[in-house]
């Protein structure tokens, strides 16, 4: 699950953890890193779904703006300046492409194909995109 970078975003990981984690969660395939940033869940749990979820919403596998935000903040600061610069370009290209096919921004998205999954017009936490257009 996403949660297991909020360490690095926090700053409390060593670097030994930090690069472990990274090597073991990030590099390594792609249970958690996706063509469009990183999901929510691994791709390898049992209980990993894309479908729509009103309760209020799903965790378990989309990928979110505010995900992303924290795994590329955790790998700026640990040293993997390449691979947050990959994230913020997913990330960047995953809004754009969503204000043109939607005109608007959605809650959630598929991992592997970008597609809007849910609540349109969703603002919130996707702002976050702005601190990582540079």
């Amino acid at each position: 699950m996403f949660t297991g970078f909020l360490p690095m975003w926090c700053g409390i990981a060593s670097q030994a953890q930090a690069d472990a984690l990274v090597k073991a969660n990030y590099l390594a395939d792609d249970r958690l890193c996706a063509r469009w940033g990183v999901r929510s869940l691994s791709s390898h749990e049992s209980m990993y779904s894309l479908a729509f979820s009103s309760n209020p919403s799903n965790w378990l596998g989309p990928v979110w703006i505010v995900v992303n935000y924290f795994v590329w903040k955790g790998l700026q600061r640990y040293g993997f300046q390449k691979e947050a610069e990959e994230l913020a370009g997913k990330t960047i290209a995953l809004l754009a492409v969503d204000l043109k096919v939607n005109g608007s921004l959605n809650e959630y998205y598929h991992p592997d194909t970008g597609a809007a999954l849910s609540h349109k017009g969703f603002m919130d936490w996707n702002l976050l995109v702005t601190e990582m257009i540079g």
